[in-house]
């Protein structure tokens, strides 16, 4: 681990603000990171934040200190806790006083849980926010120990928010105490029609495809957990149906780039695939699709399934998670690690959206669907919600 740790700052101060300390693993371009930045745009004015990064991923420091918050960066080996760790980690807990330690994830969880040892710490409502499934089978070993700590220390927090129904039904069934557990989905905001219409023109000249071209779009890091071989595999089920008609997408750093174990490369490596590599905002990409393939084996809360909507690109999903109940009437959802069945499932998405009223219908109940139950806003204030209720007196 770097001996110090690197403060960057751009916070207006205000006497009058509740201040949150975040404790998370990393902030890299993964859901939970993408999670606290909207949550640090959309409380601007509210909450004073202090972002304290266990380790050096930090391709989001740049936009969360743009957007008003302090980053510490103690720069840890991912998935050791260690005893240099815990000094670093409350040191910059408390640089800030703050009202609130939001620890995010189950390693935060557990590093949080393991700072009670200073009594400052312990003297400050602590929230836990949990935003993935706990199906252990393939979970590495620093995180199931992580799991563990965290499930015998979960009486600890005030309040334990996880982003999915089935992620808290899964912890509760572990053991994890719930006495103050709540869900709260992920938040999205919807773009005007110009916005999407724009989008869904510069992207589709771009890649080359006409208006009549069915483009199926496939969001995710090249991580086993995202689906993609099998993304890949329906793809080749659906051209052998469908032809030059359709066209696949892949938007996020491929396998040969990221380093990922267990990476489908060579499936990848299809010519059938077009690669957009990681982009910092895929909503353009799914403004130009047709149809989104959520792919996942594992997920709790996707946001791609929420930006796709708020598109108005209908979606096939794997059922994971809360997919099923995020999709709804909207789109097609089927079994995870089923091919074919999600082939069969693009090629009826297909069948429908060429029919322009059924696609405008359907664009129009996602948008609609996302605006009055997954807004940006209506979360940032249950979240606000939930510190104010922790920082009252027991």
């Amino acid at each position: 681990m770097n001996s110090g740790h690197i403060n960057l700052t751009n916070v207006h101060d205000s006497e009058n603000s509740l201040r949150v300390a975040h404790l998370i693993s990393g902030v890299g371009r993964g859901g939970a990171e993408t999670s606290l930045l909207r949550l640090i745009l959309d409380t601007r004015g509210t909450l004073q934040h202090h972002v304290v990064c266990m380790t050096d991923e930090r391709a989001l420091v740049g936009a969360i200190v743009k957007a008003g918050a302090r980053v510490t960066v103690l720069g840890a080996t991912r998935g050791v806790l260690n005893p240099i760790l815990l000094l670093s980690a409350m040191r910059a807990l408390l640089t800030e006083s703050p009202n609130v330690v939001h620890a995010w994830m189950w390693h935060a969880a557990a590093l949080s849980s393991m700072c009670r040892i200073s009594a400052r710490i312990r003297s400050i409502p602590c929230v836990w926010g949990i935003r993935s499934s706990l199906d252990l089978g393939r979970r590495s070993l620093s995180t199931r120990i992580a799991i563990a700590y965290a499930r015998s220390s979960s009486s600890y927090p005030r309040a334990i928010m996880f982003n999915s129904q089935r992620s808290r039904a899964q912890h509760a069934l572990a053991g994890f105490c719930m006495k103050h557990a709540s869900v709260t989905h992920n938040g999205v905001d919807v773009p005007d029609e110009q916005d999407i219409t724009h989008w869904r023109r510069t992207i589709r000249a771009q890649i080359g495809v006409t208006d009549d071209t069915i483009v199926f779009v496939q969001v995710g890091r090249a991580h086993p957990d995202k689906g993609v071989g099998n993304f890949i595999k329906a793809a080749q089920i659906v051209h052998a149906q469908l032809g030059a008609r359709a066209v696949f997408v892949r938007v996020g750093k491929p396998g040969w780039e990221s380093g990922e174990s267990g990476a489908n490369i060579e499936l990848e490596r299809s010519p059938l695939i077009y690669h957009a590599g990681e982009q910092s905002n895929a909503r353009p990409w799914l403004a130009a699709a047709d149809v989104c393939a959520m792919t996942s084996v594992r997920e709790s809360c996707p946001n791609v399934v929420l930006e796709a909507m708020s598109v108005g690109t209908p979606v096939v999903a794997t059922d994971v998670g809360d997919a099923a109940l995020l999709v709804g009437e909207c789109g097609w959802v089927v079994q995870p690690n089923a091919p074919g069945a999600l082939a069969e499932a693009m090629i009826a998405a297909a069948s429908t959206i060429v029919q322009p009223s059924h696609r405008a219908r359907l664009s129009a109940e996602c948008r609609t669907v996302m605006a009055l139950r997954h807004s940006r806003e209506e979360v940032a204030r249950k979240q606000v919600a939930i510190y104010q209720e922790v920082i009252k007196p027991r």
